[in-house]
């Protein structure tokens, strides 16, 4: 645990390849090769969806079935339930008002659980109360909204 004041450490990341989270177009299992192809197919399906992809780091997500929406990452962007949230889902309950940050940090981008009540993952792998840096291709799950990561390398 850090002192008050101190950043919050990252946690090391290995290149050990994960599966992907299954969970948000079905009930395969997060690390089965049903979970793995559930999230190609999503992945998939944002970028059939997306206009052209930015020249930036953003999130994908889909604001209806038909509608992928792409918003830039700046410096920092907050994800939750509250109004004042940079990407606000008033709607889904399963959303912490304050779910998670991303900030760039130097050359990366790191996602942080802000203490929410579902927990956020990324590539299937919960983040609770923890950093996380983020690669090109994550899939992000808040509450019930998945979102894909991207950034030109």
């Amino acid at each position: 645990m850090t002192a008050p004041g101190e950043p919050t450490p990252i946690l090391p990341e290995d290149d050990a390849p994960r599966p992907l989270n299954g969970s948000a177009k079905g009930s395969a299992a997060p690390f089965s090769a049903q979970g793995l192809l559930a999230q190609l197919r999503l992945a998939s399906e944002f970028l059939e969806t997306a206009p052209t992809l930015p020249a930036s780091a953003a999130l994908l997500f889909h604001r209806s079935a038909e509608d992928s929406v792409v918003r830039l990452i700046g410096e920092r962007i907050l994800v939750g339930r509250a109004p004042e949230c940079d990407l606000s889902f008033p709607e889904q309950w399963e959303m912490s008002r304050r779910h998670f940050e991303i900030r760039r940090v130097g050359s990366r981008y790191v996602l942080r659980d802000l203490s929410s009540f579902n927990g956020t993952t990324i590539r299937g792998m919960p983040t609770r109360l923890g950093v996380r840096d983020l690669r090109n291709g994550d899939l992000i799950e808040a509450g019930s909204v998945t979102f894909l990561f991207t950034r030109p390398d």
